[in-house]
């Protein structure tokens, strides 16, 4: 069976397309067939891999707009042997063009049906909202990471993420489960940095399921993205290579 995760917060900052780019090329090393999947307007994810898209190319948003196109059209391989469909600023916009098609909320599910047995794994990169295209998302996800930064801001939108997650296994995805929480840019020494921790332990929702790596704050990992690759190909004597590394062998026991 396919693993679909998503990578989510609707705070934005928190590391969501870094650990998105990272889980889906450390599964790749480890040879399993993984696609991510871009739905996000600012398309961090596919520069980060170092796509760049042409006017006529297609992105996420052609596969969620044109009834015509599939998704073995829009799908690409990246240099670091997993595939993306990439996206596109106009992904922005989609959802007032998309708000009166029937079953918009599961136009996602319906366009990757087809290519779902060719792959182990799909990895979706979303937006730091909850919107249509996040429910689009939640609709076919088995699998819900979450990204918390290392801060306590972070951790005031948890409540209505819950809330949204739980609307969706109730409508669209019975089978959707929220299997971890990823604390990332951590810094150890730092009080309010554990304070976080703390919260996040006491919580009876989360404290079963906070990843033991947490993933520290590295320059690396922004220069990584920056210069359009994964860590794993960019430096992997950093501690981001090892954060990574360790949090996806944690991933695969997880899910």
């Amino acid at each position: 069976m396919t693993k679909i995760i998503t990578v989510c917060n609707q705070k934005g900052g928190v590391g969501k397309t870094t650990t998105a780019i990272n889980i889906s090329s450390f599964l790749a090393e480890r040879h399993k067939r993984v696609l991510l999947i871009d739905l996000d307007g600012q398309a961090n994810a596919t520069t980060g891999v170092g796509i760049r898209l042409n006017e006529n190319d297609f992105s996420t948003y052609d596969l969620l707009k044109q009834n015509t196109i599939t998704a073995k059209q829009v799908i690409r391989r990246t240099a670091y042997n997993f595939d993306i469909i990439p996206s596109h600023i106009n992904l922005s916009g989609i959802e007032l063009e998309i708000n009166s098609y029937l079953g918009r909320e599961e136009i996602l599910k319906r366009k990757i049906e087809n290519v779902l047995g060719n792959y182990d794994y799909i990895v979706i990169d979303t937006a730091p909202s909850l919107s249509l295209l996040s429910v689009n998302a939640l609709s076919i996800t088995t699998d819900v990471i979450i990204t918390v930064e290392n801060n306590p801001l972070a951790l005031d939108g948890l409540n209505k993420l819950y809330e949204t997650i739980g609307n969706v296994k109730a409508i669209f995805n019975p089978a959707i489960k929220i299997s971890g929480i990823i604390i990332t840019m951590y810094q150890s020494r730092t009080k309010v940095g554990q304070s976080v921790i703390k919260r996040l332990m006491s919580d009876e929702r989360t404290k079963y399921i906070v990843f033991k790596t947490y993933v520290r704050r590295n320059v690396k990992l922004v220069e990584a993205i920056d210069d359009g690759k994964p860590i794993n190909f960019y430096n992997t004597k950093c501690q981001g290579f090892t954060d990574y590394q360790n949090l996806t062998n944690e991933l695969i026991a997880k899910v």
